[in-house]
Parts: C-alpha cells; structure tokens; sequence
C-alpha cells in the first residue's frame, strides 16, 4: 500500500503541476486513514494548501492543514471568478475545480461538523465547473443530447460529482452522474486502445487522463453500489500492460498514439498524478508503478528531494 503520501487538493496547484510531483515523496509526513461517507473504501492521505512545507515532517496535528485548506476553499468560492476565468486552456480551470472537491471530501472528513456547509461548496464547484468559461459545452449539460469527445472535461466533472454524492449522501445528481459515466464507460471499451479522447479535437491520448477517468467511475460505484468501473478498468490494465508501458523502467508512455517522438517516454507530471489516481481502484498496481517511479525519477539532494519530469 502506498504510505503517508501528500494528496493536495488546491486550485493554485494547478499552475505548479511539474514542482508539485515531488511533493509526494515526503513519506514521513502524518498519515490520515480516509473513510469516504458510505464506508466502502480507505485511502492513507493528507491534503495541503501553498503554504510552507518547510516543517511539514514535524507537523502532528492533520487538522492545521485541513483548517488553512476550507478557509482558501471557502474564499475561492465565495469570491470573484474573473482572475480564475482568464487561465486560457479550460483544461486547467476543470482540474483545478476536481483537486478542490477532493480537498473539500477531506475537510468533511476532518471535521464531519461542516458536512453541511461543505455539501452546499460541492455544489458551488459544480455549477462553476458547468460555467461557459470553462465547459466546452453551450448550455447547461443536461441540455446537451451529445456529450461527444471531451473526456477530460467529463472525467473532472465526473469526480465532482462523485465527491458531492459522497459527502451529501444523497442522489441530487445521480442523472447526471450515470449519464457521464455511462458515456465514458461505452467511449473507452469501443476504442482500440481503451482510451477516451481528452478533447474532441485533439486525437491524442493520454494515460494520465484516463486515470482521472476511472476514478471517477470508481467513484460512481462506491457511492451506488454498482460495478460500472470493472470492465473499463481491466481492459485499460491489459492495454497498458501489453502496449503502453516503457520496457526500461515499468513506467506508463505519455501518450500511446505515437503522435510525437517523445510520446513513449514516461513523464513525471503524468505519473504523479496517474498513481494518485490508480492507488484509489488499484492499489497494488499503484504500488508497482510507485516503486518503479521512485527507482527512475527520484532525485534526493539531502536537503531537500524531486521527481525529474523524464528518466
């Protein structure tokens, strides 16, 4: 099992991705056992806000880092939009919005009190994820008949989702949860290479972006009990095991359609967030491709430690 890893959920994080990678190497930090709302699965994690990480090893208490991350959450969402609306690329403002619910998923956690309050932030982050300024759709999405090839917009949307069910405990969103999922299940089993494009006008395909895609449907599972997730889930591991995966190191392609010459070389951004994702419906395949990871891309100067963004 993967130990005592940093999970951060942060939406200024998004414009640190390749610094961030190495944040998870800090294995000494305190351990947090996750125990979702319905109890049907545990994950070891802590989550932080941009702070100084410089006694991070020396910090005991969880609930300082969850107490920093709900008030920069909370003045995120209560605020004004037209800073976060101008990043250019929509890919970036969806991930953001997906690490903030999971960050909001362990402040309920820490603190079960702010259930409440953190269900209706949930609420905010998905009516601001269906915002025009960061869909790819034209009106709300349940007005939309063809959801198409924007998988990383779905998949995001669909951990949202998933986080808002998980905390709220009920079914508000349920329509469009199975809808989503439903259309990313059947998108990936049809594609020869069990991927589901990340954007409609792109044909490339990223592993990193399927990752992100099963957990959410994982998700979908654990919070209503069904089984969704399993087939799409093993025929991506057979894909990736026999077609996608670098023979030196273990390690997942970037990019499996060969669409540029540095596309089966394995990249510390992706793998960084790949296994952050996989740890959560595979565990132990999470712990394979993390001892590889480490063994690779890990540079530890004594002071202070990274991953390198290629071997």
């Amino acid at each position: 099992m993967i130990t005592k890893k940093l999970k951060y959920s942060i939406g200024a994080g998004i414009l640190f991705i390749a610094a961030l990678t190495g944040i998870k190497y800090c294995e000494n930090g305190t351990s947090l056992e996750r125990k979702p709302m319905n109890n049907t699965f545990i994950n070891n994690q802590v989550e932080l806000s941009p702070v100084n990480l410089s006694n991070i090893q020396e910090t005991t208490d969880i609930s300082e880092w969850s107490m920093i991350e709900d008030e920069n959450i909370s003045k995120f969402l209560s605020g004004n939009y037209e800073s976060f609306f101008s990043i250019p690329t929509k890919a970036f403002k969806i991930i953001t919005l997906s690490n903030i619910s999971e960050g909001l998923v362990n402040i309920a956690e820490q603190f079960p009190e702010r259930k409440e309050q953190v269900s209706k932030e949930l609420e905010d982050v998905i009516n601001l994820a269906q915002n025009l300024e960061i869909s790819p759709y034209e009106a709300p999405l349940n007005e939309i008949e063809d959801l198409d090839l924007h998988g990383l917009y779905l998949s995001h949307l669909n951990v949202i989702l998933g986080n808002y069910h998980q905390v709220a405990e009920n079914n508000k969103y349920f329509t469009t949860n199975k809808t989503i999922s439903d259309h990313l299940t059947d998108g990936l089993l049809k594609d020869e290479q069990k991927h589901f494009r990340s954007f409609y006008n792109v044909n490339r395909k990223w592993p990193a972006d399927q990752a992100a895609l099963l957990y959410s449907l994982y998700l979908f599972d654990q919070n209503f009990g069904t089984n969704i997730s399993e087939r799409p889930i093993k025929e991506w591991f057979d894909y990736m095991d026999n077609h996608g995966t670098d023979g030196n190191t273990g390690l997942y392609y970037s990019e499996v359609t060969n669409g540029s010459k540095f596309a089966k070389i394995p990249r510390g951004c992706a793998m960084s967030w790949s296994i952050i994702y996989i740890s959560e419906f595979a565990p132990e395949k999470a712990e394979e491709l993390w001892t590889n990871y480490k063994e690779h891309f890990l540079k530890d100067f004594g002071v202070f430690a990274g991953f390198r963004e290629v071997p």
